[in-house]
């Protein structure tokens, strides 16, 4: 069998080494092409000849969302899959309904992401349990479930209930403080509420959260 060359597109050099690093180690795959930014992608596309893409959302040049509209118009043969720091329902749609084949977290499991990778490669679309939820509220609107948490944003929270600083916390989950306000931005957007007091407020109301 053929293996499914692969190519990453993301700006944190760490982050692709990572990723190159684990799907080297699968019998079935090939990491072809890395590239920093949608501009150089673009660019190594012809040659490189990938047949999924792992693009990243937030780049410099190009972005996600620009260079999957270049992608889809001139290498709609080519599978993509989403990454992201967000697990925000609006973008999750969106990129779907753009021509992604899958939408994924950075901080997904590298079963998943292998997972992923197969099935787009093989049928197109791969759906995480947080986007087929998505799909089925964008579907039925008025039945509304409260957020589900990842176990870093319950650690993240908890640490901001404990009044501790981004660094402290950064510090103490061996994190970046960027990556903390990152977490931090998520949990304002999955709770809705509009600042730090807000979270507080938010988890103390609901204290079974951890």
């Amino acid at each position: 069998m053929d293996k499914i060359k692969v190519a990453i597109a993301d700006d944190h050099q760490l982050f692709r080494n990572g990723i190159r690093m684990m799907l080297e180690g699968q019998d079935n795959m090939d990491v072809v092409c890395e590239a920093p930014n949608g501009k150089v992608l673009l660019e190594r596309l012809p040659i490189d000849k990938p047949d999924i893409v792992l693009l990243d959302v937030e780049m410099p040049e190009l972005d996600g969302a620009e260079t999957l509209a270049e992608m889809r118009k001139n290498f709609p043969e080519i599978g993509v899959i989403m990454l992201t720091m967000y697990a925000h329902e609006e973008h999750l749609l969106h990129f779907l309904s753009h021509g992604a084949g899958a939408y994924l977290l950075k901080d997904s499991s590298s079963d998943e992401m292998v997972k992923a990778i197969v099935q787009v490669a093989k049928e197109g679309r791969y759906l995480t349990l947080e986007a087929s939820k998505a799909l089925l509220h964008r579907m039925n609107p008025d039945e509304s479930s409260p957020p589900e948490f990842s176990e870093r944003e319950k650690q993240v929270l908890k640490l901001i209930c404990e009044e501790k600083t981004t660094p402290e916390i950064a510090e103490e989950l061996f994190l970046s403080p960027r990556t903390v306000e990152t977490y931090r931005k998520q949990l304002l957007e999955k709770t809705g509420v509009k600042n730090t007091v807000g979270l507080v407020k938010y988890a103390m109301e609901r204290k079974g959260i951890w």
